[in-house]
């Protein structure tokens, strides 16, 4: 769950650094929506599964869940921001 968190840091610290501003100059509002949903479902099902695991008979499974999905925001972020990429490159590359 550390290391999800600190993906999540570095993901938010990045879009709101230059680079993410000049990012967020390229993309449309749907592929931003597209990036962000599946990141939120994912948070959501952690807080549920969290609030969940406060009842001692569900701890052991819920906690499980939210362990999973904490790793799947950060594949998520990761899996999107080396796509962003390569389509920039791809993009910059036929520009040239």
């Amino acid at each position: 769950m550390v290391c999800s968190s600190l993906v999540v840091v570095a993901v938010i610290a990045i879009l709101n650094s230059q680079i993410g501003r000049d990012i967020e100059d390229d993309l449309s509002a749907p592929a931003r929506t597209l990036i962000a949903a599946p990141a939120v479902i994912a948070a959501l099902v952690a807080f549920c599964a969290s609030m969940l695991a406060l009842l001692p008979e569900y701890r052991r499974p819920a906690l499980r869940v939210a362990a999973i999905a904490g790793w799947v925001i950060a594949a998520w972020l990761m899996m999107a921001a080396m796509i962003l990429a390569g389509i920039k490159f791809a993009t910059e590359q036929l520009a040239a």
